[in-house]
């Protein structure tokens, strides 16, 4: 009897991991799996069919376990926004910003979830119901880290891993309450981006800066209260849609001051498509341009903050070769079989293409870990944990 292993994936026989949660949990359901895994191999020679079923269905369970082991416990080397600063001072962390429990990405940009987060991953109770006063035209600085206990130079995927490139956006949407948990049909105007210059990418300049980027609150805009949203989006895996991966979190403001101009605006699910260009990319491949997904940057003015570079770069991107795929084969990363996968199956060297069970949907956002990286401790790039 075979096991549904229906998700090959492709990855490097290098891989590490240093996350001690899903060391342990991942060792004993690996233990688990190779003794039902041996045991259903002898089907047919020394046991019932009935026997094989059970045998069968205490694995699927096993599997079961351990996707929510890996959806619960492995973090995705990815970031959050933990603090506002307003004019270099610092708002207090978890202070004003909703912030969930769970890093996990977005990854359907025509989800509810792309507009302030807290849906598939819910918010730290209690929600903060601070309102932040920011003066119109004042330079805000949103801090990013990989936990909810913010800053740790013990953590090398602090603020964010190195593999996740990508922009980094804000937008604002004028409220009238801005403690209302209610985000369904506001209107969002762009203020920030920056993408890719002179082959860096915003996320690059994110980790330098340990992990702050500053822009400014248009002057014109009116007072009142407003949701501001700040979004990564991690392109490491965006290939294909859904693989790109969206962080945002929304902070909630009183900006006083300004004046009177109304910004033309977007909404959220509504501002990204699956098939833009800045949603689904191979990054892998020397590039030569990178479009931001949504609309121009608005500006007034004295103030708004126009992007380090604009929403088109043309820049050059080198990659090491392994990296790029040649015709009819899939790059690190990338999908190489599964149901309904109707893609080329084979693998640029070094990598091979490897099986993942049938929750490999569930577990999308860190399908680079197989059975065998999890009995390991293994994770792409990074150093074993002894």
């Amino acid at each position: 009897m075979k096991h549904r292993n229906h998700w090959p994936l492709l990855l490097s026989n290098n891989s590490r991991l240093r996350h001690p949660p899903l060391l342990a949990s991942g060792h004993r359901m690996a233990e688990r799996l190779k003794t039902l895994s041996k045991n259903s191999r002898i089907c047919g020679r020394r046991t019932t069919n009935a026997s094989c079923g059970e045998i069968d269905g205490r694995m699927d369970k096993s599997l079961g376990e351990m996707t929510e082991v890996l959806i619960r416990q492995y973090h995705f080397l990815s970031a959050r926004v933990f603090e506002l600063w307003v004019n270099g001072v610092s708002q207090g962390h978890l202070t004003g910003i909703r912030v969930p429990d769970y890093d996990g990405p977005i990854t359907d940009v025509s989800s509810n979830d792309v507009i302030c987060n807290g849906g598939i991953n819910p918010y730290h109770q209690p929600v903060s119901k601070t309102v932040i006063p920011v003066p119109a035209g004042a330079q805000v600085t949103a801090e990013f880290h990989h936990t909810l206990n913010g800053a740790d130079s013990s953590d090398s995927s602090d603020p964010i891993d190195g593999s996740h490139k990508g922009p980094v956006i804000a937008y604002l949407a004028k409220v009238n309450d801005a403690t209302s948990l209610s985000v369904t049909g506001l209107k969002w105007f762009k203020i920030y981006q920056d993408g890719l210059s002179g082959g860096v990418w915003a996320v690059d300049k994110l980790i330098q800066n340990k992990g702050k980027v500053s822009f400014t609150i248009p002057s014109c805009i009116a007072p009142g209260d407003y949701l501001l949203r700040v979004e990564l989006i991690a392109l490491h895996g965006a290939q294909s849609y859904p693989g790109a991966q969206l962080y945002m979190e929304c902070a909630q403001l009183r900006i006083t001051g300004g004046g009177s101009t109304s910004p033309n605006t977007v909404s959220f699910p509504g501002a990204y498509s699956g098939s833009d260009p800045g949603i689904k990319i191979n990054i892998y491949q020397s590039l030569t341009g990178y479009t931001i997904p949504g609309p121009a940057v608005f500006s007034c003015s004295g103030g708004g903050s126009a992007p380090d570079s604009p929403a088109t770069t043309a820049q050059t991107t080198s990659v090491p070769s392994p990296t790029t795929a040649p015709s009819g084969t899939v790059a690190q990363w990338g999908q190489c079989g599964g149901i309904n996968y109707t893609g080329p199956t084979g693998c640029v060297a070094p990598y091979t293409c490897k099986v993942i069970n049938e929750y490999y949907l569930i577990i999308m956002g860190i399908r680079h870990l197989s059975d065998q990286s999890l009995r390991k401790g293994n994770t792409p790039g990074h150093p074993e944990i002894a």
